[in-house]
């Protein structure tokens, strides 16, 4: 879910996209006007994870999105990649780690 204002650890004013519950649409975006490319996220009723939706020609101002994250270069975008790479890493082993103490 796409929240605004959460308290994470001793930090107030969070903005948090939990996803993991399929109640969160989220898919490609790209504005050649003001030529970005980037993610946009939408708070749904819960769907199964992975549902396709049908977006393609649908403006922003159409869309209802909750948060985007936009990316206006290719360095920025490869950082980012980066971090997620290493997120997917650092979830595997915390998921592995529960199995393992079942």
């Amino acid at each position: 879910m796409v929240r605004q204002k959460c308290k994470v650890s001793n930090t107030d004013n969070v903005a948090v996209i939990e996803l993991g519950y399929g109640d969160v649409q989220v898919g490609s975006i790209t504005n050649p006007i003001d030529k970005y490319a980037g993610i946009g996220f939408m708070n749904d009723e819960v769907n199964p994870i992975g549902t396709q939706f049908k977006t393609k020609g649908t403006t922003t101002d159409d869309s209802g999105l909750d948060a985007m994250l936009i990316f206006k270069n290719l360095e920025s975008f490869e950082v980012f990649e980066e971090h997620l790479a290493n997120a997917k890493k650092e979830l595997i082993e915390l998921l592995s780690g529960e199995a393992n103490s079942l």
